[in-house]
């Protein structure tokens, strides 16, 4: 749709005038205009789209208080404006010249403005391209350091669970159990029952010491 913009001077001037060049100075303001416009507001576009994924990753939290439907509107229409604004010398400056006697060859162009394309140049690309550098490297280090933390968790995990031990996620704090403990499972039947048993073999082990202490009374 931003791209369409560059041309849509074009086809008017094809379709209204039959010819390829310019033939007013509306037009070719309109298409100078237009033709520095496009790039400026793509690029801040793309800072604000950069801003608002740095938000989202680095500060969830904030960026759902933050990060509202009217603010990104709001956003829009106010990278629209200043790049209208910052790129309104190019519509002023403009000039329509014909060439030959016929005036069948036309020529758009501009004044030299050396002092508003640094202006320019500080503002639509050195400034948006630093932005952007900081955005992005902070986010590959979060994302690097998410990573790691999470093969050493797995590795951590993994040593324990061979010793016993296992990992679990609980109110978002991994907590180890041993798993000795998550078998043993308090019960009041289980442990009586497992007390009958104990003496019963007690009881035979007696059994059997008397009885073979008999045995051997009757052999002597």
């Amino acid at each position: 749709m931003i791209a369409m913009l560059k041309t849509i001077v074009h086809i008017i001037q094809i379709q209204f005038y039959g010819q390829s060049h310019f033939s007013g100075e509306t037009l070719c303001q309109m298409y100078l205009l237009v033709l520095h416009l496009v790039p400026c507001a793509s690029v801040a576009i793309l800072v604000a789209v950069s801003l608002e994924k740095y938000l989202a990753v680095l500060h969830p939290l904030t960026a759902l208080k933050v990060l509202t439907h009217r603010l990104r509107v709001l956003v829009t229409i106010a990278i629209w404006l200043v790049s209208l604004l910052m790129n309104m010398p190019h519509f002023y400056t403009a000039k329509h010249f014909t060439i030959n006697p016929d005036k069948s060859l036309h020529v758009c162009m501009r004044e030299r403005l050396p002092t508003w394309i640094t202006i320019s140049f500080f503002v639509w690309y050195v400034f948006p391209l630093c932005t952007l550098a900081y955005i992005y490297c902070r986010i590959g280090l979060l994302l690097c350091r998410t990573g790691s933390l999470s093969n050493s968790t797995r590795r951590s995990s993994e040593s324990q669970s061979g010793n016993g031990t296992s990992w679990h996620m609980v109110n978002g704090r991994m907590v180890a159990f041993k798993r000795e403990s998550l078998l043993q499972v308090p019960n009041g039947s289980t442990d009586r029952k497992q007390q009958k048993r104990r003496r019963q073999k007690e009881v035979e082990g007696r059994r059997k010491v008397k009885r073979n202490h008999q045995e051997r009374k009757l052999m002597d």
